[in-house]
């Protein structure tokens, strides 16, 4: 019988747990702040603690005699992962690898240093922001993207476009204690979002979907993914030999990565690049997509120190992801999903339900749901992925 941990049991970190539940092989435990988390209905075990917090796991895991800790869909654990891992006896990355691609100004200075993407870029503290100096600073590289150096689902991303805005990096002090601007490029068309493996040096697998945002919003908030992308195959290309390059400079040995890209004046920009299987049920819809299934490949990668992904492209079904969501704070009253989107559904996973009070969405944890959907043609995927924030609707009391 083999213990796995799992750092992290909110609803889009289920999928590798659904993966495992029926192997009798496996027990499962978890590791999470929030102990009203799903996976833990799921665990033989639940710690209160952390994912961040490695030397309490450290002692959970001791304790419990787990074989294998993991961390699904989020930077916060990783480091955790790579540090308990080989202590374990496990395969694991190399720890500074791990930090430079979850530390966003690392990630960054990466990029600069090596003229991957030269971009404007500062690290700030709290602090800062009462000095004139670091203030003359940034208002003379506006416009600018603010984000928490660490963290993922959206958490905390602002756009400072003018004096104004400049109190809005105040609100990504609230999910770490450094934060970081960096230059806002104006993306030309969907932004490119995805998951794949990497092994030796090589993308084994880069698979490519169209990011759907609130362009217009004040956040700018990813509600959808829809696979495959709809960019050409010389930007797919560039960018995929891009990731390439970052991940070898990084130190980056083996594992599933989730990335960001968007294409600014004819070119591929990586935003960001996790360490780890992406959020909102990308490997999921992947899966479906063109059968390639890195939930698989995310765990048998950290219970095989030899493992090689060796997995090939099967189909290729036009399969989008939403995330049901309210843009106002309420008490549900109704989910309202129209007739026409239903005949596509294949997946439905709902977080909440009628007389659930939910926030209004920000970020990604804000989500009330998960709906996928496959289409027979890419023509009415557009189409219905287009007005698919009026055919799915949260109904407030």
């Amino acid at each position: 019988m083999k213990k796995l941990l799992f750092l992290g049991a909110s609803w889009g970190q289920m999928p590798p747990l659904w993966h495992v539940q029926k192997n009798k092989a496996v027990e499962i435990y978890t590791a999470d702040s929030q102990l009203t988390n799903p996976g833990h209905n799921l665990a033989v075990k639940s710690f209160n603690i952390s994912p961040a917090d490695t030397p309490l796991l450290r002692n959970a895991a001791k304790e419990n005699g787990i074989d294998y800790v993991l961390c699904y869909a989020s930077d916060v654990g990783q480091a955790s992962v790579t540090i308990l891992s080989k202590e374990l006896g496990n395969f694991f990355n190399p720890l500074m690898a791990i930090e430079t691609l979850i530390n966003k100004y690392l990630f960054k200075d990466l990029l600069n240093q090596h003229e991957i993407q030269t971009t404007f870029l500062k690290k700030i503290s709290s602090n800062d922001l009462l000095q004139e100096e670091h203030l003359q600073e940034i208002l003379e590289n506006l416009p600018l993207v603010s984000k928490p150096i660490l963290g993922s689902g959206s958490k905390g991303v602002r756009f400072i476009f003018g004096k104004s805005d400049l109190s809005k990096i105040r609100e990504s002090f609230e999910y770490s204690d450094h934060v970081i601007l960096e230059s806002y490029l104006k993306k030309e068309g969907s932004q490119i979002c995805g998951d794949g493996f990497f092994q030796n040096g090589k993308l084994l697998n880069f698979t490519t979907g169209d990011g759907l945002f609130y362009e217009e919003h004040a956040f700018q908030i990813p509600y959808a993914e829809s696979f495959p992308s709809t960019h050409a195959e010389k930007i797919i290309h560039t960018a995929k030999d891009k990731v390439e390059e970052i991940l070898r400079l990084s130190g980056f040995v083996r594992g599933n990565i989730n990335f960001d890209i968007i294409v600014c004046l004819g070119e591929p920009y990586i935003i960001e690049i996790g360490p780890r299987p992406g959020g909102n049920f990308i490997p999921e819809v992947i899966k479906q997509h063109n059968g390639i299934d890195l939930i698989d490949a995310f765990i048998q990668n950290a219970m095989d120190e030899s493992y090689i992904f060796n997995q090939d492209i099967a189909v290729n079904n036009f399969v989008s992801s939403y995330m049901i969501h309210s843009l106002k704070e309420g008490i549900i009253e109704k989910i309202f999903i129209d007739e026409r989107v239903k005949p596509y559904i294949i997946q439905e996973h709902l977080f909440n339900s009628p007389g659930d009070k939910v926030r209004a969405f920000k970020q990604g944890s804000d989500a009330i749901g998960n709906i996928q959907m496959m289409f027979p043609t890419q023509e009415l995927q557009i189409e219905m992925m287009s007005s698919i924030n009026n055919l799915i609707q949260i109904q407030l009391q």
